[in-house]
């Protein structure tokens, strides 16, 4: 199954993570030269979709840019076919380009439950990424305790999100992955070491971290 395909995306889904942690190491840099960028990797839609950016050099050594595509094609009917939740609801390519020799790819997810079990089966069976986005009751119906210190989007006030008044519209992201993400609503709370990007929905969270992002809707 996965083993014929599982080298297309490989370096993109490799490139992304080290353009994770590059980006993490320029924080500085790029505060300099651009305060407040909001080009999310990870943009969570309203109806619960998101869309995730992935990036790599492209060699036209390898792969001609109308092939990759046509193999990624494949890799995505593969997935939906085996490991989707939802077989007619699975991953969607948003959209596949070449430019100034990167390869960017846009995946469309229909659940975080499908986008563990790609990065598990596809990108690294070792990784244990884990994503959950839900309601607030569903977060502590599912184990997640919200430990931690928390801050409002401001990065300075504590915010005690056990005890935060919450009702039906107040959800949770979480993800131990280094992201840009954007979510939809107004930001209540996030974790210690994420940082809310000024005047925007967009949260940067470090990677193999604990990361929550408390937000209504």
């Amino acid at each position: 199954m996965k083993n014929s395909k599982k080298i297309v995306l490989m370096f993109l889904c490799t490139a992304i993570v080290l353009s994770l942690v590059a980006c993490s190491k320029n924080n500085k840099k790029s505060s300099k030269e651009n305060k407040d960028s909001v080009d999310a990797d990870f943009v969570l839609n309203d109806d619960g979709t998101f869309l995730v950016t992935y990036e790599g050099d492209f060699d036209k050594d390898y792969y001609e840019e109308k092939e990759l595509g046509q193999m990624i094609d494949s890799e995505i009917n593969e997935f939906n076919t085996f490991y989707a939740a939802d077989k007619n609801n699975g991953i969607l390519k948003e959209s596949f380009k070449v430019s100034d020799k990167k390869a960017i790819l846009k995946l469309k997810f229909t659940s975080y439950q499908d986008y563990m079990n790609y990065s598990s089966n596809y990108v690294s069976s070792t990784r244990n990424a884990v994503l959950f986005i839900g309601k607030y009751s569903d977060a502590v119906a599912a184990g997640f305790t919200m430990a931690g210190k928390f801050l409002a989007p401001d990065g300075n006030e504590t915010v005690d999100v056990r005890n935060m008044p919450v009702d039906d519209n107040t959800y949770v992201l979480y993800t131990n992955q280094g992201f840009k993400l954007e979510v939809p609503g107004t930001i209540k709370a996030i974790s210690y070491r994420a940082k809310a990007l000024k005047n925007t929905n967009v949260v940067s969270t470090p990677d193999k971290r604990e990361n929550y992002i408390v937000f209504t809707k």
